[in-house]
């Protein structure tokens, strides 16, 4: 769900620069102009194709699992063993995301009347010791 833009590459815990968690179903943006709709009919045609049913009766249930669970996902999930991952990169295809995506100055001085948040380094990784190395080649 949500991509991050201007995050330090992973594992560069030294870079101070600001992370932005793009939230794009209409909870803090605006989504109902362009995002959702693109969104719904993703997702009517992934049921349609996942259930047989034909266009109305797969958005009538796309619907009633968004009402009923709060999104369409924990429905197709719950009922009819959809792989999460795959239902994502098929109903979410946005290469022209950066066009869609709509300033809200309004939004922006919200955010930034937020605390700001400090993230902590994690503590390093471990290798693992020679004889875990083994256990793990042998197991």
């Amino acid at each position: 769900m949500p991509g991050v833009i201007g995050a330090a590459p992973p594992g560069d815990l030294s870079a101070r620069r600001p992370v932005w968690l793009l939230d794009l179903d209409n909870t803090l943006h605006d989504a109902v102009a362009d995002i959702m709709p693109r969104i719904n009919r993703a997702m009517t045609d992934y049921v349609m194709q996942t259930t047989g049913l034909d266009e109305p009766q797969a958005s009538a249930l796309r619907t009633a699992y968004w009402r009923r669970y709060g999104a369409t996902l924990l429905g197709m999930v719950r009922h009819h063993a959809v792989d999460v991952h795959h239902f994502l990169r098929e109903t979410h295809p946005f290469p022209d995301l950066h066009q869609l995506v709509r300033r809200d100055v309004r939004l922006m001085h919200l955010l930034r009347r937020l605390p700001r948040l400090r993230l902590r380094r994690p503590p390093p990784m471990r290798r693992p010791g020679r004889r875990h190395r083994h256990r793990a080649a042998v197991s």
